[in-house]
């Protein structure tokens, strides 16, 4: 999949990710990276930090940016979520959704959708999601 857009969907379990170039055999000489995309309860009650990170030798510069996350599994907020990228500490869109472009006509209370995150698949980042 050359230049498709990355949407990531952690569901509160660890999930990992792999790239290469798509069409060379370079993979065999280790031009390719692992990704885990994890989700986990954070220092502060009720938050959640969103994880990518790389697994083992990153041989191939992954540098597509992920379009959305969307996380299943979160208990509803009255006042919904704050998402913020640790580090920078830019804001985010966060709000329910519907968990695919396929059910854009059902929005599920309990999939919490964060649009454009502005982070690399292929680097290290974390976003950290606290009850409004």
């Amino acid at each position: 999949m050359t230049d498709a857009p990355f949407a990531r969907s952690p569901q509160l379990k660890p999930q990992e990710l792999y790239l290469d170039d798509g069409h060379s055999t370079d993979y065999l000489s280790g031009a390719f990276s692992r990704r885990l995309f994890s989700a986990q309860p954070g220092a502060h009650k009720g938050t959640w930090v969103l994880r990518c990170e790389g697994l083992g030798a990153q041989g191939f510069p992954a540098t597509e940016l992920v379009e959305r996350i969307v996380i299943l599994g979160l208990p509803p907020q009255r006042k919904g979520w704050s998402a913020l990228v640790q580090g920078s500490g830019a804001a985010l869109e966060a709000a329910p959704g519907p968990a695919s472009r396929s059910d854009a006509a059902a929005a599920y209370a309990h999939a919490l959708v964060v649009r454009a995150p502005g982070v690399s698949v292929g680097s290290q980042w974390s976003i950290v999601l606290t009850p409004m």
